[in-house]
């Protein structure tokens, strides 16, 4: 039987592997829109495609859970830092805010 712990660390271990695919499938798709996308880079992006969108309500929900068993005082900080105010039509990228749902993020691939 698996103890709590070893139960924490697979969890973790599990949000960080889907963190780093979203990463990925940004990063990845902001080379391919500045166009220094190599053909290795191409098949990786092409694995990954979507995931950011696909994947972040998951990402979200996992993230919080993990953040309220291990450090639930940084809970509020969280939300605070990812729901943002409901409010906002446009994403600036300035203001160093996560409340960037995927429903509000359109890569302005149409308008290039």
């Amino acid at each position: 039987m698996a103890s709590n712990l070893d139960r924490y660390r697979s969890d973790l271990s599990a949000l960080v592997h889907l963190s780093g695919k979203m990463l990925s499938d940004l990063h990845l798709r902001h080379l391919k829109d500045q166009k220094r996308l190599n053909k290795g880079q191409e098949d990786a992006a092409k694995q990954v495609g979507g995931s950011f969108e696909r994947d972040y309500q998951h990402w979200y929900t996992e993230a919080r859970a993990v953040l309220s068993q291990l450090v639930p005082d940084r809970l509020q900080e969280f939300d605070q830092l990812y729901r943002g105010d409901g409010k906002r039509k446009t994403v600036d990228v300035t203001e160093g805010r996560h409340d960037k749902h995927p429903s509000l993020l359109r890569l302005r691939r149409s308008a290039r």
